[in-house]
């Protein structure tokens, strides 16, 4: 972290201990950062700064992410399909599997508490989905589970083609445009936004300089003004 990022979070967190309210849950850390207090997580401001990924893409993406001077960013994860804070099970196919109103996850979270659709704290909530990082039945194709499953497996040996699925969020639109937010399955390789997340607050992750260090910077500037008054 450069010396300029540090001195902008220092002073976000001097006007957050000044002008936020105690149960404040969405911070702006004034850096491009949002910290979620319910979940303890920072996100980008920015909801679009990774463009349409797909997921292997959107992973590196995020892996490789230096923002705000943190380089630990990830993609949100989700429940699996038996998350019971789901609303609605909607399920066409076998392969795409859909869940209304869900609390489970990250994304999901965010959701339910802030709305990041309408919130004005947050930028560039794209209409489309998000890929997570949390694969579709932990990589089990589900036609090992039929006939109990209830949607039959129709291919003939297609076991392990169901496998390359993952996650992803939708916080509008299912059904349309103004839809209730939603999260799906979609294969790797189709194109989705990402969205950047770390674990903490930025603020926790700044050093605070140790004593030694005041006293020795402070020693270093006493001999610096005596040197000049003797020149």
């Amino acid at each position: 972290m450069n010396d300029s990022t540090f001195f902008r979070l220092m002073c976000a967190g001097v006007l957050v201990c000044m002008s936020s309210a105690p149960n404040a849950m969405l911070i702006d850390r004034g850096i491009g950062l949002i910290y979620d207090t319910e979940q303890n997580l920072t996100w980008t401001q920015d909801a679009g700064l990774s463009g349409s990924l797909t997921w292997d893409e959107a992973m590196t993406w995020a892996d490789n992410l230096i923002f705000g001077g943190f380089d630990d960013w990830r993609l949100p994860t989700t429940t699996q399909f038996g998350d019971p804070t789901c609303s609605l099970d909607v399920r066409g196919t076998l392969f795409y599997e859909h869940r209304i109103d869900c609390t489970g996850g990250e994304m999901e979270m965010l959701t339910n508490l802030y709305d990041p659709w309408s919130n004005n704290l947050l930028q560039n909530v794209n209409s489309t989905r998000y890929w997570t990082s949390t694969p579709y039945r932990d990589w089990i194709d589900p036609c090992v589970d039929y006939p109990n499953y209830d949607v039959a497996c129709n291919l003939p040996n297609d076991n392990g083609i169901r496998t390359d699925f993952y996650w992803q969020w939708g916080f509008t639109g299912f059904g349309g445009i103004n839809g209730p937010a939603y999260k799906t399955t979609l294969k790797k390789g189709n194109h989705r936004y990402a969205w950047a997340v770390r674990d903490g607050d930025v603020l926790a992750a700044v050093p605070a300089p140790a004593p030694i260090y005041l006293f020795v910077s402070g020693l270093f500037g006493l001999f610096g003004m005596m040197k000049r008054r003797v020149g």
